[in-house]
């Protein structure tokens, strides 16, 4: 069957429906669904993929991204999606979509992905390279605060929620200068969609919004959208559920916590920076709820 070409943007919804199906055949657990009806497909993503017929057989996709790197702030392109259904993988597919993503997108100072082990050797001959990332962590003993109420739990599948996620995401400041992102709200909403239903909490007093999850004493902190840095440690006992002894933070510290140290290699998924552009000589991490 001759395989169609295929643009989907946020103007194409019957295409959207045939990308959704075909998602999960590839990145089992993965929905866009939610995501989509969420309001989350802005005119900031598309996806350029192939078809047989009305089956979508492989695709990639690019997301339009507002980032800081080394203080600098920037346009970028993030690129992600990128798979082939398995009895279509071996036929040069998912090179001929990345050629034509690569043709057809305005050229911007970085371009960039994360993506998994086996694709090592792939994203290189589209001018790729791959750096290495850090997790990073601070010890911190603190524990529930019963004084206080704890920090509300945003629901994205309210509008009202997902209006505010929006709002403060729009004029958050970047958590790190490092490398990180700006207005990443709808990315942010992708997780929730999927993955990390109750991890957003609101703090009132700074308008802001912290992403947070409790593993025994280990309180992960996934991103912080706020207008300005403020002192997290003091908010914190207002979503622990249990006491804790070691924060570990998604992101570059330097701004929101500045004693946080590297603790170890990122490696769920290897960053792959295409542009002449400088990164940083010290450890770094691209806000992981930035991450397409």
């Amino acid at each position: 069957m001759t395989l169609r070409e295929l643009i989907i943007t946020q103007e194409t919804p019957s295409l959207q429906d045939a990308f959704i199906e075909f998602v999960p055949q590839v990145f089992p657990g993965v929905s866009f669904r939610a995501w989509r009806e969420r309001d989350g497909w802005d005119d900031r993503y598309t996806v350029f993929a192939l078809s047989e017929g009305d089956r979508i057989v492989a695709s990639a996709s690019r997301q339009q991204m507002d980032v800081v790197l080394l203080g600098k702030r920037m346009r970028a392109w993030q690129l992600s999606a990128v798979g082939t259904l398995p009895d279509r993988q071996s036929r040069g597919l998912q090179t001929r979509i990345m050629q034509r993503l690569m043709q057809h997108t305005p050229s911007y100072e970085l371009m960039f992905l994360f993506g998994n082990e086996s694709v090592l050797q792939f994203y290189p001959r589209f001018g790729f390279q791959q750096l290495s990332e850090w997790m990073f962590q601070a010890e911190c003993s603190l524990a529930p605060d019963a004084g206080q109420p704890p920090l509300r739990t945003l629901d994205v599948a309210r509008a009202e929620d997902r209006a505010l996620l929006f709002r403060i995401a729009a004029d958050a400041a970047p958590v790190s200068r490092h490398f990180a992102a700006t207005n990443h709200g709808r990315i942010v909403l992708w997780y929730c969609s999927n993955f990390m239903p109750n991890v957003l909490r609101y703090v009132p007093e700074h308008d802001a919004i912290i992403a947070v999850e409790q593993s025994g004493d280990l309180l992960h902190v996934y991103d912080v959208l706020a207008p300005v840095a403020f002192d997290l440690k003091a908010v914190l006992p207002r979503v622990s559920s249990a006491p804790v002894s070691r924060i570990e933070l998604g992101f570059s510290p330097e701004r929101i916590w500045p004693a946080a140290k590297p603790s170890h290699p990122y490696t769920e998924s290897p960053l792959f920076v295409r542009g002449r552009c400088a990164f940083p000589s010290e450890p770094f991490k691209f806000p992981l709820l930035a991450q397409t």
